[in-house]
């Protein structure tokens, strides 16, 4: 980030400012990762087309559901750039940013749950498992409500004096968007520990289904609402997002139960 800071102050170029990511990464990789990573006696790699074949179909709907989701958050910005014009476009991505740090909350929430998650899943501890999810569900309520707070106070005059823009009359869809976006930290938890579940494919399905709704709800909202428009169809590409991950977990959950009380 540093070195990406300084390129973009000195050459004023996002293109080069983005090669320099790749050149750390890529440095660290040979220079680092792989130094230390000969000091590992336990790894031993053998080439074999079927693991090969056996990891591609295990991760590809890893795959397609994390691509989908991504597409997703920003199938509004798609027909923006379509349909409005670029400073509308650049608007839509100044309000939608509360959103991407709700996301990001989700993520740190869960990451440090998922080995928990996956032994009681091994382990057949329902119980623990279940309030684990109960408290991961919490917490994310709780946090996305006091982020809704801050924002209908503070989210206006602090984008506006960060970024000199008027922004007064997207405050509506600014909240519509910080509410779908609690529904997408939601449905970020739930996913981990569907994936945790190894219950990937339904998931793809799931997105696969919501993206062409977006799709065609982004176009026609956008079209007749501008801003709001992709502010609804953000929020109910999330709410239906949410609603069939929490229907999914809940199916899976009373299946467990069952089969573990059952042994």
């Amino acid at each position: 980030m540093i070195l990406f800071t300084i390129i973009d102050i000195i050459t004023k170029n996002l293109v080069i400012s983005c090669i320099s990511i790749i050149v750390v990464n890529v440095s660290f990789i040979l220079l680092y990762d792989c130094k230390n990573i000969k000091q590992v006696n336990l790894i031993k790699t053998k080439f074999s087309n079927n693991a090969n074949f056996r990891l591609f179909k295990i991760g590809f709907f890893t795959f397609v559901l994390t691509f989908l989701g991504i597409y997703l958050i920003n199938a509004p910005r798609y027909a923006i750039d379509d349909i409005l014009t670029n400073d509308l476009q650049t608007i839509f991505g100044i309000i939608i940013m509360p959103a991407t740090f709700m996301g990001l909350l989700g993520q740190y929430i869960i990451q440090p749950c998922l080995t928990k998650i996956s032994e009681d899943i091994e382990n057949k501890k329902y119980k623990s498992l279940k309030s684990i999810i109960r408290k991961l569900v919490i917490m994310i309520i709780v946090l996305g409500i006091l982020v809704t707070l801050v924002a209908s106070f503070l989210e206006v005059p602090v984008l506006e004096i960060v970024y000199g823009i008027e922004l007064n009359n997207y405050f509506e869809s600014m909240m519509i968007i910080i509410v779908g976006s609690i529904l997408y930290s939601l449905s970020t938890i739930l996913s981990a520990i569907l994936i945790a579940m190894r219950k990937t494919s339904y998931q793809a399905i799931i997105y696969t289904i919501t993206s062409v709704i977006a799709t065609i709800m982004a176009y026609k909202l956008v079209e007749r609402m501008q801003i709001k428009g992709a502010s609804i169809t953000y929020f109910i590409t999330m709410l239906i997002v949410c609603a069939a991950f929490l229907i999914y977990t809940t199916i899976n959950m009373k299946k467990y139960k069952r089969e573990w009380e059952s042994e």
